[in-house]
């Protein structure tokens, strides 16, 4: 085997090797995005909820916090990690006066 085809080979490897990672962390951001997605949808949930048991309607809406909350999460990612991401949820349901704590 030359040198010139070893070279080839492990070119080849490379290639095929970041063709892996790439399609390893897009399978990790759809799974997270879809997770962070799940998070935002039980917290509409659980404000519905509260709104339906309080004769006193809130000064917000659950579609209005699951508005914000969609467009933090659709966000462009490039440069957001996923704590960011749920701190900006955090913001968002303080902001509506919605306390949740990260455990």
């Amino acid at each position: 085997m030359t040198q010139l085809e070893m070279v080839q080979e492990i070119t080849l490897a490379l290639v095929f090797a970041a063709i892996a990672i790439t399609i390893v962390v897009m399978l990790c951001a759809w799974f997270i995005k879809n997770e962070i997605n799940d998070m935002a949808m039980l917290i509409v949930d659980k404000i519905r909820e509260h709104e339906q048991k309080h004769t006193i309607r809130p000064l917000f809406s659950a579609i209005d916090i699951g508005r914000e909350i969609s467009d933090v999460i659709n966000q462009d990612v490039d440069d957001v990690t996923d704590g960011e991401v749920v701190d900006q949820i955090i913001e968002v349901l303080r902001k509506f006066n919605v306390y949740y704590e990260r455990s």
